[in-house]
């Protein structure tokens, strides 16, 4: 996960993107071999969910994986992966969210 599950961006920022390392909730890494993973993100205010983002894969057997947030708003946003691996769906962090602070 990023280094302290929060994250900083400026609006209409393009680079650089969320680097993570996904563990399941033993703190193990997901072997991401053969599966798909999406990024969701929304205002921490509520409302909907953004369109899913495609995530690269970067290390399949070490669980690496960027994805760029969604930096068009100014505010702050909940975000999480959605993994996809065997007909199984698994979301992490699955114990709460990264925090993406969209600043001026």
């Amino acid at each position: 996960m990023p280094n302290d599950g929060e994250v900083y961006r400026k609006q209409a920022d393009s680079w650089p993107p969320i680097y993570a390392a996904l563990k399941d909730d033993t703190g193990a890494v997901i072997d991401l071999t053969g599966a798909s993973a999406i990024w969701e993100q929304r205002s921490v205010a509520g409302g909907a969910w953004s369109a899913p983002q495609s995530v690269t894969i970067d290390s399949a057997v070490g669980g690496t994986c960027h994805v760029m947030p969604i930096t068009a708003v100014i505010g702050d946003f909940i975000g999480h992966f959605v993994v996809t691996q065997s007909g199984k769906v698994y979301t992490v962090p699955d114990d709460g969210y990264i925090i993406v602070h969209i600043l001026e």
